[in-house]
Formats: structure tokens, C-alpha cells, sequence
């Protein structure tokens, strides 16, 4: 499927993760990820493990503004070209929802503040 095809089935808004961190701590996998992306339905982690379609994570996420949370999650894409995993999050408590949508909030209003003309002087 396209990056369009994929972005329009997305429900939540994603923001670019500059320094967000992953660590998996499951039984049979465990590792540490960039996260390139987040939003308040899931994230893509970066690490060159590509674990199956359907397998369920527990992650620790850190990122600057939310601290660390624990998310249950699934994984629901490989991107090979980009060494990593789409990861869809499971039920998140209404809290973590909420720091996570502030989070995601702050980076897209960032990003919003510098505008195009401001990247095509650079």
C-alpha cells in the first residue's frame, strides 16, 4: 500500500519524534527502538527489527513532554526501507491518552509555527 493509502486510513494525527525512545520488554522480544512518529492511536519505531504482522509489544516509550509510559501494542506494518514497524496502540487509560495527544499536539504546532516560507530560506 502507498504512504497516501496508509495515511489516509489513519484516525489520529502524527507528529515527527525527533528523541522518543522504545524499549521492548516482552518474553521473546525485547530491544530498544527510535520512535520516528507518534500519535495517539500508535507509532512507528525504527530499529531494524522486523517482527511479524500481528505481534503484540510491551513497550516503555519515552519522548520529550510525555516522560515514560508503558503501552501495550501491536504491530501492524514492516517498512524495510525504513528498518522498522508500524505499531497500532492497544486501549490506552484516558491519562496516557491525554499526554500523549498533548505531546503530539506540541510537536504539530511547532512544526506549524516555522511554515513553509520559513524552510524554502533555508
Amino acid at each position: 500500500m502507498s504512504a497516501k493509502g496508509i495515511e489516509d486510513r489513519r484516525i489520529s494525527r502524527r507528529a515527527d519524534i525527533p528523541s522518543g525512545q522504545a524499549f521492548c520488554c516482552n518474553d521473546l522480544h525485547m530491544g530498544y527502538y527510535d520512535v520516528k512518529d507518534l500519535s495517539t492511536g500508535g507509532a512507528f519505531l525504527s530499529s531494524g527489527k522486523m517482527h511479524p504482522i500481528g505481534t503484540s509489544l510491551d513497550l516503555v516509550l519515552s519522548a520529550p513532554g510525555l516522560g515514560v509510559v508503558e503501552i501495550t501494542c501491536e504491530v501492524v506494518r514492516q517498512d524495510r526501507a525504513r528498518q522498522g514497524i508500524g505499531i497500532q496502540f492497544h486501549t490506552l487509560d484516558p491519562f496516557t491518552h491525554a499526554r500523549v495527544g498533548q505531546v503530539v499536539s506540541a510537536h504539530l504546532s511547532r512544526c506549524s509555527d516555522i511554515g513553509p516560507d520559513a524552510l524554502s530560506s533555508l
